[in-house]
């Protein structure tokens, strides 16, 4: 798990890459404060015990899971947070896929820091209004 300043506003990141994480949590950890979980078996209860405000998935996670799967999961919560899925390998048919299923946004993970905070953004603005 990855802890930067406690802010407001918490972000899970759902990924098997370490490094990619990392490097997201020294980019966003002045801003929001950043949770890391590398499958999908401890989702429900890092949910709801860290209450996140937006969920970022990559899309393939390792040992055969998919970001996919999660949304399944989070039928069973009362008040899931949005999800932003993303994969450093996307299609048009992921991403549709994705979006149907209930991703708020899809982004690529070569997405820079700007465009990263611009989505986040404006994810949150929209979930409080």
């Amino acid at each position: 798990m990855i802890s930067g300043v406690v802010q407001e506003d918490t972000i899970l990141i759902i990924d098997d890459d370490d490094v990619y994480v990392e490097d997201i949590a020294i980019m966003l950890r002045n801003k929001y404060r950043i949770i890391h979980i590398k499958s999908l078996d401890r989702v429900c209860e890092t949910i709801i015990t860290d209450k996140p405000s937006i969920i970022l998935s990559d899309m393939f996670l390792g040992d055969d899971e998919t970001g996919m799967e999660l949304f399944s999961m989070l039928e069973k919560l009362d008040h899931a947070p949005p999800v932003v899925m993303m994969s450093d390998r996307p299609s048009v048919k992921v991403i549709v896929e994705a979006m149907n299923r209930g991703a708020v946004t899809f982004m690529p993970k070569s997405a820079g820091v700007d465009e990263l905070t611009s989505i986040l953004e404006q994810v949150l603005e929209d979930r409080k209004s």
